[in-house]
């Protein structure tokens, strides 16, 4: 008497949150050199559209100092979001070899100070295990040609105040992790990210 197996058959809908992360460093007080690190960008599966970012910190040489932006690199509106850290850095001479980050960090309002636009284009949320994340609360729209006009700076004038508390051969750097979601459909970016969208700008997080 033969035995038959059943199979089964799962089907799942995975609405994915593409992003291509990047990292920039800055080192205050030297020439500022951009680094670009990601991996492959995988195709969102709502749209044939993919979403990349690019993070900028510059100095615009105004009043406004070093200041950062999350760009939208992809051909579709995407909703942008991004990590910030600074520490106390010493950059390894030999390559190959890790970066040595100080233990323990710098203290901004002492250390360093930094204007966050936090007010109306950025929503900063602290989750329970100390990680914050920075939303931007309007979608940005496409890139088109070298225009950025819906990207805002995440902070500005970021400088450091002293270096009484600054490790020898350490640098004071900060580093910024950008990520973004195609905008569409509003109920994906919310479960995914874990925010609360109105009138297609997002208005707090739900997520601890």
């Amino acid at each position: 008497m033969s035995k038959s197996k059943n199979k089964r058959k799962l089907n799942r809908i995975t609405a994915l949150t593409i992003a291509l992360s990047v990292l920039i460093v800055v080192s205050i007080g030297t020439t500022l050199a951009f680094l670009i690190v990601g991996t492959d960008t995988i195709v969102n599966i709502f749209t044939p559209s993919k979403i990349e970012t690019s993070v900028i910190i510059w100095d615009s040489y105004t009043q406004d100092g070093v200041r950062c932006r999350v760009r939208n690199e992809s051909d579709t509106e995407a909703y942008i979001r991004a990590a910030v850290t600074v520490n106390w850095k010493k950059v390894s001479a030999n390559e190959g070899e890790a970066d040595y980050v100080y233990a323990i960090a710098p203290v901004e309002g002492v250390d360093y100070s930094m204007e966050w636009n936090t007010n109306k284009r950025w929503i900063k949320h602290e989750y329970s295990n100390g990680e914050v994340i920075y939303y931007q609360v309007s979608p940005v729209g496409p890139k088109v040609g070298n225009d950025y006009a819906d990207s805002y700076p995440l902070f500005n004038n970021f400088k450091q105040l002293s270096t009484e508390n600054q490790p020898e051969g350490y640098e004071l750097v900060v580093e910024v992790v950008g990520s973004g979601i195609q905008s569409t459909p509003v109920e994906v970016v919310e479960e995914q990210w874990g925010v609360t969208i109105s009138g297609g700008n997002i208005t707090g997080v739900t997520t601890n």
